[in-house]
């Protein structure tokens, strides 16, 4: 099976997800990403309704993974945007695809994410529009690959 609407709300991977939530799976019955019929909190965040493109992602054990952000949000002391509006956040917003979502380990700490604001995070300063990680102890890592996916 490649893809499913959800016809009323139901659990995946133990997160219950609304009714008409699209679910596409990779390989087997592997959930890849869902798209959700509009915005809906999830774990305390607010995640973007949408209809097309990279949808938001779960691991296994059903924390967040990947999603879009609905707006702007203080994640784990980190000012976190998943906003693609050019006149707000510069041009470079348009090639960072997917780094714009805020990322997560499976223990539901921020991982990666794009920021809302200019900031001084640990005694680095950073700019609106950089894609930041941090390790799973909350710490900046400046050495880290940056996630994205299709």
């Amino acid at each position: 099976m490649g893809s499913a609407w959800l016809g009323k709300e139901s659990a995946v991977y133990g997160q219950i997800l609304p009714q008409g939530t699209a679910l596409f799976f990779a390989s087997g019955d592997r959930l890849r990403h869902f798209w959700l019929p509009k915005d809906t909190v999830i774990q305390g965040h607010l995640v973007k309704g949408q209809d097309d493109g990279a949808g938001a992602r779960l691991h296994p054990n059903g924390k967040l993974l990947a999603i879009w952000l609905a707006q702007d949000e203080v994640i784990d002391g980190v000012p976190c945007t998943s906003s693609g509006n050019v006149l707000r956040m510069g041009f470079g917003v348009i090639h960072l695809g997917t780094q714009r979502m805020a990322w997560f380990y499976e223990n539901g700490r921020l991982q990666q994410a794009m920021l809302s604001r200019d900031v001084k995070l640990q005694g680095h300063g950073f700019k609106k529009g950089e894609v930041i990680s941090l390790a799973p102890d909350g710490k900046i890592d400046l050495n880290a690959k940056k996630l994205y996916e299709w």
